[in-house]
């Protein structure tokens, strides 16, 4: 019986030996876009979860075991392409390319600048990717923030229609109080911006009247995101919840905005070449009194003041000359944008190469805005090393000498004298416009440099290390000069100089400013798939940053001769001042991901921050997050349930914070003077700026965020709705100190604030045929803001012109004033309301004050968003036009568009003017013309409701037929048009004959530009 047993059990093995089959597959797995090998990648044998996974350059090996190996099949799959199944066959040797994915799910989703990744079914936090099709970078401006304006949920960008200059980008609302005072002593308010894993430094002032930028003689700060050419962007994520911005600790409270650039991938040799050009043409200008208009109006005024009818007529001017200010300064514009770029890879190596240079001559005559730029970048992948080097250089040049739209001249000024002289025009010492182009200066010049150097070395299929080296580097140097040939240069006062006495004329005053930014990461991942059911990842990390800011002004006044090129050493008198700004910061991060069956994920963060700006018991914070996410639609239960094809749900909670305050604002700052020699023993002094506080701590943002993801029709259409509730608390702003102190103000944390909304998307792919589709994207986005506590604020209200204020219970964001209900038949005066009664001017001033002021609009919107139409026809044809809506947001303009007190001699007034009381019985818009009015300047008569929709852009983009591109001998062709600031439809229209929010919402009028332009693949 024993032998019998062991001779069945030997047939027994043979047979199944004989049954099994063995074969050794090698092979390398491609992408089937631009044929780059792709690392990582699964090869998994069908039926079961035995397999294999590529190395760096997209290789396998396998010995694979099987009954029937030729009919075995094997299953690829890749983070962000198609998975693809093959027969093995007789074949030991393969090259298998894969499709990028068209599932939004199969979605490659950038979740941080560690270098971490997800698909996008995976990713827990509320995280809106816009991918470099989705930015369309033949739209005309000059900064990507403006052409990614109303696409992204949740995100409102005020952009400024002045080129250059800041824009401000709100993520879920407001990031700290409304300041009060117009100073720079509030925390920042703007995301954290990195680009290719370097921080991107913004602009801003300092605590100090010189450095603040609040005066024409200030500096004037520009966007930083002017310095990323839009064309050699890849991708922009945007993190908005806790689970997404933990991981950035103290900087991520407003939001992280993560920008990568484009890197070489195919391994042909490509050179791409674009050319754009066109014009613009200022839209909805603003209706200012024609010569006579305005002359008829001052008479009324100095009669009204008691002058004779011959002195009012005299003293009001011209009543023929007419000379409309605006046509003289403002003409048609010119658009120019040029890119050559080349890219490729040989062996291990790949580059990418570009330059770029855009120039806008805008309407605004005498104004321009240029950008030199370019992109290097140089990759390297060996086995289990990478390295990735990139270069974004750039030069910046804004020429803004033309400043009508900020002080109308009066119309009944002619611009040149009998000789062909330029007109002396010294109201409010701006000076003749048109000598001002020709005589004066104001010109910057930026020049930017980012780099950045990523490190990854690959331990093990688990393992990996990567080191991140960064740099942002600005030198900005602004030159102004005010020639004394013209009012804006005229001091009073004379100087003496080699024996004669001349005018102080002329005025020079030069900003330099140089900013350094360096970070350092080293950041050890972790990631294994357990077994089928259960898979780790995560990332261990340490940060290092430190931004340097040196800014240097130099004034002058007293010029001999009035000439552009005067150098400070022309001046009779120089005054010189700098300020300097450091702050550094260490930090230890952590995140770590699971997920069970791909059902359920789960992701936590941890960071611990250590900042320069505050006191030594406060200077750490540590902030994190948890994050969970249910896949719904894969539960067994679910499928009987037709028609949907994903539904998962998120929610996440934590926190972040704020430490972007400036340079160690808890230990008081001081001024040092380097040229009186005043101090003891006539030596250097110093003295105290600004008052320390050693009890300043981090702003701590606490973030809850739930989030519904649905798709359907068979994946046609896409819905995600989320709610947010983010809780600000010490939060850093400028609070009054007792005279005593021997200052003024100090930073403190003086309250908390909340906001809160829903945030829809909805994208739905109507037609998906052959030879045509049609896609239809929809934005909305609500916000609320409330201020929750207000703590250490000597007061809670700003000045009239600012119409700010902070009371519990209310919005941040509220316009706080009087309640104006017309003008008086009776008496001319204007009226308000106040608690059910009413009152005139000078009325309510003996009655009331700044603390009676009520709430009379809101800077918040109710509701943003956009809808954009995107059609694509015969694989040639792409047509795509975006609308923008914004509904409920409020503006306080100033009073000195529409005003009939002393201000009317002064300058000119809009048309709206003419419609005055002149005797009883008038039903006017405005009280009677005449000096000694009550001045308000925040009443509901300022406040206009801008609720509009938009006609934001539209592009059209024709490809060459294949055939006719391929007897040019060029791999691709395209030509197209392209009209920004196309249309605006107002839900307040403009009364017939005058000016409504239409006209008044922008005093630098925005330009309609339309180009068109060609680019090609050779």
């Amino acid at each position: 019986m024993k032998y019998l047993f062991t001779a069945i059990l030997f047939i027994s093995l043979v047979n199944f030996t004989q049954a099994q089959q063995s074969r050794r597959i090698t092979g390398k797995v491609f992408s089937a876009q631009d044929s780059i090998p792709l690392p990582s990648a699964n090869i998994t044998v069908k039926g079961t979860k035995k397999g294999a996974i590529t190395d760096f350059d997209g290789r396998f090996i396998y010995q694979l075991i099987a009954d029937n190996i030729e009919e075995t099949e094997l299953i690829i799959s890749y983070l962000g392409f198609k998975s693809k199944t093959i027969k093995v066959g007789s074949k030991n040797t393969f090259s298998i390319y894969l499709e990028p994915s068209e599932d939004e799910l199969g979605e490659v989703v950038i979740t941080s600048s560690y270098g971490t990744n997800k698909l996008r079914e995976e990713v827990v936090g509320s995280i809106t990717q816009l991918s470099n099709k989705d930015i369309n970078t033949l739209q005309s401006f000059e900064s990507v923030d403006k052409m990614i304006e109303g696409i992204a949920p949740g995100v409102q960008i005020q952009a400024n229609s002045q080129l250059g200059t800041a824009t401000q980008i709100n993520i879920r609302g407001q990031g700290t109080f409304t300041s009060l005072t117009g100073n720079s002593l509030n925390a920042s308010a703007q995301p954290l911006i990195i680009v290719d894993g370097v921080i991107l430094s913004e602009e801003n002032g300092f605590d100090d009247q010189l450095f603040d930028g609040g005066s024409r003689f200030g500096e004037e700060f520009l966007n930083p995101l002017t310095k990323i050419p839009p064309e050699e962007i890849e991708s922009i994520s945007i993190l908005k919840d806790a689970a997404a911005v933990s991981v950035y600790g103290a900087d991520g409270a407003n939001g992280v905005i993560l920008i990568t650039t484009k890197k070489g991938k195919s391994k042909a040799f490509d050179v791409t070449v674009s050319q754009q050009s066109g014009f613009s043409n200022p839209i909805n200008e603003i209706g200012y009194l024609s010569g006579p208009q305005y002359h008829s109006v001052l008479v009324q005024y100095y009669l009204n003041n008691g002058e004779s009818l011959a002195n009012a007529t005299n003293l009001a001017g011209s009543s023929t000359i007419n000379t409309n200010w605006f046509d003289l300064m403002n003409e048609t514009g010119s658009f120019s944008r040029t890119r050559v770029g080349v890219s490729g890879s040989k062996g291990d190596f790949g580059f990418r190469s570009s330059i770029s240079y855009l120039l806008n001559d805008e309407a605004q005559v005498g104004n321009s805005f240029s950008n030199l730029s370019g992109t290097f970048g140089v990759s390297y992948k060996k086995e289990k090393f990478s390295a990735d080097f990139r270069l974004v250089p750039t030069l910046v040049n804004k020429t803004n000498p033309n400043s009508l739209f900020s002080f109308p001249l009066p119309p009944n000024v002619s611009p040149f004298q009998e000789d062909g002289s330029f007109t002396i025009i010294d109201t409010g010492v701006l000076g003749n416009p048109l000598a001002v182009l020709e005589q004066n200066q104001s010109d910057a010049r930026t020049i930017g440099l980012l780099g950045s150097l990523n490190l990854n070395y690959q331990i093990n299929e688990n393992w990996s290390v990567k080191t991140i080296l960064g740099l942002d580097y600005t030198e900005k140097d602004q030159d102004r000069f005010f020639s004394g040939e013209n009012a804006s240069g005229r001091l009073s006062g004379f100087f003496d100089a080699d024996g004669e006495t001349y005018p102080n004329w002329g005025r020079k005053v030069n900003f330099n400013r140089n900013n350094q930014r360096y970070t350092f990461n080293q950041i050890v991942s972790y990631q294994k798939e357990i077994d089928e059911n259960h898979s780790i990842d995560g990332i261990l990390g340490f940060e290092a940053a430190e931004e340097n800011i040196t800014n240097q002004r130099t004034f002058g006044s007293g010029f001999i001769e009035q000439t552009r090129s005067a150098s400070f050493e022309d001046a009779n008198d120089v005054r010189k001042a700098s300020f300097t700004s450091e702050n550094a910061r260490t930090s230890i991060f952590s995140q770590l991901n699971y997920d069970y069956q791909k059902k359920y994920f789960v992701t936590g963060s941890l960071r611990q921050d250590q900042s320069s700006a505050f006191g030594g018991d406060v200077n750490a914070a540590i902030n994190g997050a948890l994050g969970v996410s249910w896949v719904i639609s894969k539960e067994d239960f679910f499928e009987k349930i037709d028609g949907i094809d994903f539904l998962r749900l998120r929610t996440s909670y934590g926190s972040s914070g704020n430490s972007r305050i400036g340079s160690f604002r808890a230990r008081g700052l001081y001024n040092i003077d380097v040229l009186d020699f005043d101090g003891y023993n006539g030596g250097i002094s110093a003295f105290p700026q600004s008052a320390p506080n050693p009890r300043l701590s981090w702003e701590r943002n606490i973030k809850f965020n739930t989030g519904l993801d649905l798709n359907f029709w068979k994946k046609r259409v896409n819905f995600t709705i989320e709610y947010y509730r983010d809780v600000i608390t010490d939060i850093i702003s400028s609070t009054n100190i007792i005279p005593e102190s021997g200052f003024t103000t100090v930073q403190a944390n003086t309250g908390s604030m909340m906001n809160q909304g829903v945030e829809i998307s909805l994208r739905v792919k109507f037609v998906e045929k052959e030879n045509f589709k049609y896609d239809f994207n929809f934005i909305f986005s609500r916000n609320a803001n409330e201020v929750l506590t207000i703590e250490n604020l000597s007061s809670a209200f700003s000045s009239a012109e600012r119409a700010s204020a902070l009371r519990v219970g209310e919005s941040t964001t509220a316009i706080w004033g009087l309640n104006f209900i017309g003008i008086d038949p009776a008496t001319g005066r204007e009226l308000f309301t106040k608690d059910g009664q009413v009152y005139d001017g000078a009325t309510y001033r003996e009655l009331f004050d700044n603390q009676d002021w009520e709430i009379i609009g809101d800077r918040l919107p109710s509701f943003f968003g956009s809808f954009q139409h995107s059609f694509v026809i015969h694989k040639q044809w792409s047509i795509r036009a975006r609308f923008l809506y914004s509904w409920g947001e409020d503006i306080l303009l100033s009073r000195d568009l529409e005003s009939t007190d002393q201000l009317l001699p002064t300058r000119n007034m809009i048309v709206n003017t003419l419609d005055y009381w002149q005797q009883p019985g008038d039903v006017a818009r405005n009280p009677r013309p005449g000096a000694g009015q009550p001045i308000f300047s925040n009443t509901s008569r300022y406040v206009y409701d801008t609720s509009h929709i938009k006609f934001q852009n539209l592009t059209i983009n024709y490809n060459l037929k294949p055939a006719f591109v391929e007897r040019l001998k060029l791999k691709a062709a395209a030509i197209f048009v392209n009209m920004d600031n196309i249309a605006y439809w107002y839900k307040n229209g403009s009364p017939k004959g005058q000016n409504g929010i239409r006209e008044l919402r922008f005093r630098y009028p925005e330009m309609r530009t339309i180009t068109i332009g060609a680019s090609v693949k050779i």
